[in-house]
This record gives C-alpha cells, structure tokens and sequence, in this order.
C-alpha cells in the first residue's frame, strides 16, 4: 500500500497534474516516434557534488585521478574545474548524440568563495544555464538554511530539484517559525520526453547528513523517510504492477544517499571496512543484522557489494563479509534502470552492476551504479541501448500505427522495457579545454566581485618542495593510518592557543576541514578550500566524564568509518578502541600514576618513560558498561598537554570530577555530527571568531614563534621558494628583449640592469626573460612570471606533525 503522505504530496488532485511536468499526461506531439518494440539509444550526461567549483582551481592529482586520465599540466597541479569548461563538454556531447539528457545528484552548494559571497545564486544561474534537465537535492543545499534555497530555487532555478525520500513542512502550517514553501519546490520524481523515450526521474536525498544538520538546530522543516519505502512508493506511481509501460519506458534514480560521510575514504575510491553497524534488520539498508552488524545475503562473491561470500551452498546462501553495504543498493529494485550516485565524491568507472532479485531470491534483472566524481573534476557520460516495451495487439488493432505485436509471438521480454547494454565514459575537466563564452559571461562579473571583495590571490605562507623530491608533498587532512593529521593538528592548535581563547585542548570534526593545503604559495582561495563553512569557535567548560563521553563517542563514529578518526584534537592525548567504541589513555594506569609521584628516572638513572599503549585492554573478559573511566580498562585516562608522548612528566591525566576548556568548532558545539555530549552542555560561549581567521594568523604567526622552522624554506634547498614559469592567467608570449635570462636559483639573481628594463617594458614587472623548464626540447625564451616566496612563513613539515595524538587499534 501507498504511503498516504505520499500520495498526498505527490498526487494532490489528479495524477496527471503530478506527471504533467514535461507532458507525461498529454498525448506525445505527431513528431514524435513511435519507439515500441524498438532498440533505442540514449545518451545521459551525469555531473555531481560541485561544490561551488564554478571557476578553475589547482589541484595535485594523485594516482587514482592520473588514472583517471586527470593528470597535471604545471609540475605536480593540474588545473581543474570551472563551470564555463564544463558548459564546453556538455554542449559537445550533446551534438554528438541524438536523445539526450543531463541528470545531476546534488550538491552544488558550498565548497568555494563564491557560495559565501553569493548564498547559491551563481550556482542557481550556471546550472540553470547548462541545461540540466533534472538534478537531487543535496544535503549542502540547506547550508544557508531551507529559506535561502527556497528563494535561489525560485529566483535562479529553471530545473527540477528531486527528493522522494523528504515531507516537507505545510507552509501554511502556523507553528513554523517561517514559512518555506520547499513542498511546492522540490518534488518527488519528474518525467521527460526525450523523442519518444519516456523517462521516469526519482531524486533520492541523504539522510545521515540531513540527521546531523538537524542536530546542529537548524530547522529544516522536513520530515526523513525511509528510503525504500519512499521508493517504492514513487515506482509504484511511476510503474504500477498492472500496468508498467503506462507512464515510462526508463527508471532513473538521482541519489544522493551516500555510503557515509567518510570522504577521506571516498576520495580514494575505498569504502571504510566493517559492514553497518545494526540493533535492528529495519536499520539495515539491505541484509539482516547479525551480531550488531547488518550482513547481507549471497550466492557468490559478485552477489556482493564489497567483501566475499563465505558459507554459500547450491541450496544455501552465504554471508556477504568484509565490507559495508553501499546504501545505493537499496535503490536497486525491481523497476529501477540506472541509479546516478552522489555525496560519495567517488568515481566508478566502470559503473557497478548491482543485481536485483524477487522475494525467492531469484534474479530478475539487474540495475547500472554511477558516479562521477566531485568538484568538477570530472563529467560522466552513459550511452544505453533501451529496448522499449511493446503490446499485444487487441483485436483490429493496427501493428504498424500502434507498434503491438501479434498475441502468439509476443514474449514476456517484448513486455518489458529495460536495458539492454551500456558503455560509459568519464572525461576529465582541465585546462585543455577552452571555455564555454556564454557561461563565461555569467560568470565574470561575480569574479570581479570576489577578486575586489575578497582578493583570493593574496598569499600568506609557502609549504616547501625539498629539491631531492619528484613529487611535491603537501599537508594532508588525513592521516594514513586514520590517526592524527598535520592539517588538523595545525586547525586545532589554531583554536585552541587563539588570544582571548587559551583552552585547555582544541577539537574538532574531521570532515569539517575540507581540502588538503597544496604544496606552494598558500593564499586565501585555498583557505576558503579548507574552511568553506564559516564555522566560529566556541568555548565550552566539561568535565572529565563529560570528556570521556564525548572521546567515546569519537571512537564509536571512527569505527564506523573504517578507524579513521572522525575528530582532530590539540592539547589532548587518547586512544581509540574501534573494536569496542571506546577511548582510554595513551598508557598503562598503573605506569601513568608514578607521573604524578615525580617519577622521571628508573632505578638505574635512566630516564623513565612510561610505554605506549597497544589498545584499551579490558581487565578480565567482562567489559562491563564501557568507557574510559571504567576500572576495567588498564590504560588509564587521557591526558591533556603537549607532546604527552615524549614528555609525559608535563601532562596530566583527566579526570572525572575536574573541569577543563575546549575549544570546539559552533557546527559540533551545537550537536553537529552527532556531539550530543556539547549540545547538552549549557556552558558554550560563541567567540565569533573565524577558524579561517584563526588558521591564517597562526600561520602568520609562524616567523616570531617558530623561528627555527624557518630554514625548512631555505631558497636553495627547495624547488618552489623561488621559480620562474608560465603564469597561468596570461596568454604564452615568446621574448626576444635581451639575451636569455637563466632562471634564477636564489631570491635575489643577478640581472643586467640595462636588460631587465628591456623585459619589463615587454613582458611586464615581475618577468624573466628564459627557456619555460615545463617544455622539454624547447629552446624558445618565454615571459616567465618570476616568484620569490622567500619572505613568507615557512609552513614546515615539521610544525603540528603528525605525533600519535590519537591513537588507534581495531
């Protein structure tokens, strides 16, 4: 049965009014073919997750993007993105085929400059512009609350925003604070005529993310629906059991629903390991829950979503283990062609074939997974073969007007419409395609406001290329192992030492910190990389076990994800137990207590260290009620102070009664990814104090406190303190001014004065005159834009690296 809610928002007073969005409900126009019983090609362009990257940015591919043929033009970066490119591949594969749409799966909102400075106008405009024909309903949609993207959907938005799985609030329901008409905005599914191929559209939101904006106390008025239920409702309008080629001849799902929120993970095209955690089967997307953990039934290793199938028998089926189920597949019905993922920031190239099976367990067909990658880095093309369904004839039914097939020779698959083969193709956004001029056009004058507003080229501080290295590093948000990283060290030492702040520790949420700080001149487009949301800092008094609660809450979240911590800390000292979802200190209790007897040398005079904890390790087999303070873990409290690890006498431990001073971003300050132990706590202060500001005058700060950090950026030990190449925002121009400059090796080079003056008069100030080191074999001389980062702080490798602050053990 039809979920009432459902019907009520989708049908309201006739089902034709619902489907009448591209004429579903009207007869097709007598241009139209007739495509029944034919074989069809359909050409679908996916985008997803922009994230404001409407103009080009650097970016240093790693290998699985070179893989992707994603590969960098200028040393180690490439230059990616940009809308007006992007408008140039679309508009080309558009010629190039005949039937033709451009589906997006959300997220367009946030990630860049000008999503503070414009709140989704010009993302509205672009998007508008391209011609998308529909697109889901991203989480980051309601970055700016659900007002402003009822107002920049109704301003800017010509296309339709999609999400089956969402109740919105009755505007004229008078206990809202506001009214938001998102109701009548958003809509479940839409239809479109593509000449003659009828094609059903369901956007599918995320609900995870949706759950933790909610904590965050912004009220969105929208009410989360499971989501099979929600689709299934939503197939059942658009292919009903009596009649499924009444309305359309293909399913598409837009999703936005995401495996997690782990896109540290993602972003290396590996899910976290470990299936879903579970109470309850209803918690689990597919599969039953066993043991805590949801598993999913299976015959063979490719029934699987990630993992292997153990225990399979011809008669029995097996367990799916060793991975988590991709909440994608429960959008794997029956009745569902294609499913175009988001949220994921993954490519997968191939796309996935997700099989489909009846209540028996027997295939009945199967459904095509795609995602295209992030932040404009990429568009995905999908060419399908559609065969489309056709009718037994009625009695002096004409076959060649009306297509129908004779009753004795019709099979179930004529009946049937569904796809018959694909190929996909991926095609990388880079600076080897030219711009789009049209788009270029809407775009420039908010370019010329950012640039005047914000100036987004200033740089603040250099992160050095030692000379030895082919590869140019940088400073990571994530860690390897999934511990600690210097990015988010560097965040939460930020917070934590801020003047009129100086807490006791800092903190806050991994995935809060957005980019990684390429190697190179670091300016404040890149700050506004990291830092997209303008999250404040917010003091907030706990207590030890208030403490204790929250740390365990970090390792429950880190263990979903793989163990890779889902907070970065300063000042602050623990290890994570992603087995048992619990933290504890970075020692033994027993050891740790002599630091508070003065204990500094053994017996022999040597100096006593106490020995690192492996893990929380329980005292006898009871575990009892959990967490760190528990008398049945040996390996005591956390400890706050610096460098605990080599110098644990200047740390002291936590404890459970005492009262300490976090720093913490407002987001988690006000429940944000699940922080329920800050949103409860009613000591919070919001300083109004930027993270960014806050990053960047600590960098600033780099030359008076660490000065000896500073030689890491000695001119001749580096490759990128000083340089000389093409600058990007001019055109190439040959120099014939003097006699070829040599590219100079230190900061200050030796040039003919008389000759210098010859290439600023015709490269321009800031010009050498030399052979481009980027084009082998050449021997021209080119206008080089000549750089001296010499004067700027040194963002060393060695500043708030990565120490073993959290530690961690499966």
């Amino acid at each position: 049965m039809l979920d009432e809610g459902f019907l009520r928002r989708v049908v309201g007073g006739s089902l034709c009014a619902a489907l009448a969005t591209v004429g579903a409900c009207t007869k097709a126009p007598a241009t139209q073919p007739v495509l029944a019983g034919q074989d069809v090609h359909l050409t679908v362009i996916h985008t997803a997750d922009l994230h404001s990257r409407l103009f080009p940015y650097q970016f240093a591919p790693g290998q699985i993007d070179k893989g992707l043929g994603l590969l960098p033009s200028h040393g180690d970066l490439a230059i990616v993105g940009g809308a007006a490119r992007i408008a140039t591949v679309v508009a080309r594969e558009r010629a190039q085929a005949e039937r033709v749409i451009h589906v997006d799966s959300g997220d367009i909102f946030e990630g860049a400059p000008v999503f503070n400075l414009f709140t989704g106008a010009v993302e509205m405009q672009a998007w508008t512009k391209l011609g998308v024909t529909a697109m889901a309903l991203g989480n980051h949609e309601f970055d700016k609350g659900p007002v402003n993207l009822e107002v920049m959907k109704m301003q800017y938005g010509g296309f339709p925003i999609l999400a089956a799985n969402y109740l919105f609030a009755d505007p004229s329901d008078t206990t809202e604070a506001q009214p938001i008409h998102l109701s009548q905005l958003i809509s479940p599914f839409t239809i479109v005529n593509a000449q003659g191929l009828r094609i059903g559209i369901i956007g599918m939101g995320n609900l995870e993310s949706l759950d933790t904006i909610v904590q965050g106390g912004n009220s969105l008025g929208i009410r989360p629906v499971e989501p099979g239920q929600a689709l299934r409702d939503a197939i059942h309008v658009l292919r009903p059991k009596d009649n499924p080629n009444a309305f359309v001849d293909l399913l598409i799902v837009l999703s936005h629903l995401g495996l997690d929120e782990d896109e540290a993970a993602a972003q290396t095209n590996q899910s976290a390991t470990g299936n879903s955690p579970c109470k309850t089967d209803g918690d689990c997307a597919i599969g039953t829950c066993m043991g805590g953990l949801c598993e999913q039934s299976c015959m063979t290793d490719g029934d699987c979503t990630t993992g292997s199938c153990t225990g399979a028998t011809p008669t029995q089926a097996g367990i799916c283990e060793g991975g988590v189920v991709d909440q994608n597949q429960v959008a794997a019905v029956d009745g569902v062609d294609v499913i175009f993922g988001g949220h994921l920031h993954i490519v997968l190239n191939p796309p996935k074939d997700l099989p489909r099976y009846d209540a028996a367990g027997n295939p009945e067909g199967h459904t095509i997974l795609c995602h295209s990658g992030a932040f404009a880095k990429y568009v995905g093309r999908l060419d399908l073969v559609v065969h489309v369904a056709t009718h037994p004839c009625a009695p002096g039914e004409d076959p060649v007007a009306t297509a129908c097939k004779d009753p004795q020779t019709i099979t179930a698959d004529d009946q049937r419409s569904a796809v018959k083969s694909y190929t996909y193709k991926l095609i990388p956004i880079d600076d080897t395609i030219r711009e789009d001029a049209d788009m270029a056009r809407i775009l420039e004058p908010y370019q010329l406001q950012m640039n005047t507003q914000l100036n987004l080229t200033q740089n603040y501080a250099i992160i050095p290329c030692d000379n030895s290295q082919s590869t140019c590093p940088k400073v990571s948000r994530s860690d390897p192992d999934g511990g600690d990283a210097q990015l988010g060290n560097l965040v939460a030492a930020s917070m934590r030492l801020r003047k009129r702040v100086e807490a006791d520790f800092g903190l806050t949420n991994s995935l809060g910190i957005r980019a990684d700080f390429e190697s190179g001149p670091l300016n404040l487009e890149e700050m506004y990389n990291v830092f997209p949301f303008d999250n404040t800092i917010t003091t907030v008094y706990l207590s030890g076990h208030e403490i204790g609660q929250m740390l365990d809450f970090i390792a429950l979240r880190s263990g979903q994800r793989g163990c890779k911590t889902q907070a970065q800390v300063s000042g602050i000292w623990f290890m994570m137990d992603c087995s048992r979802s619990v933290a504890c200190g970075p020692y033994d209790a027993a050891t740790l207590s002599l630091i508070g007897h003065g204990k500094t040398t053994n017996d022999d005079g040597s100096p006593w260290r106490p020995t690192p904890a492996a893990h929380c390790t329980p005292l006898n087999s009871s575990f009892g009620d959990g967490g760190w303070l528990s008398s049945n873990l040996v390996d005591g409290p956390p400890l706050i102070g610096d460098d605990c690890i080599n110098h644990p006498e200047f740390c002291r431990a936590v404890k459970e009664n005492s009262e300490y001073l976090a720093a913490v971003n407002d987001y988690i300050a006000a429940g944000g990814s699940g922080f329920t132990v800050l949103k409860n706590n009613t000591t919070k202060f919001n300083t109004g104090i930027s993270l960014r500001d806050a990053l960047l005058d600590y960098i600033r700060d780099i030359p008076n406190n660490y000065p000896d950090l500073q030689k890491d950026c000695a001119p001749l030990a580096n490759q990128n303190i000083c340089s000389a190449q093409q600058d990007l925002t001019e055109p190439r121009r040959t120099c014939t001014a003097c006699a070829p400059q040599p590219i100079p090796g230190v900061c200050n080079p030796m040039i003919d004065p008389a000759c210098q003056a010859m290439v600023d008069q015709q490269c321009g100030p800031g010009h050498v005159c030399a052979q481009d080191p980027s084009l082998t074999g050449d021997s021209n001389t080119y206008c080089l834009r000549f750089d001296n980062y010499g004067t700027l702080p040194c963002l060393s490798f060695r500043l708030e690296a990565h120490d073993g602050r959290i530690g961690h053990s499966q």
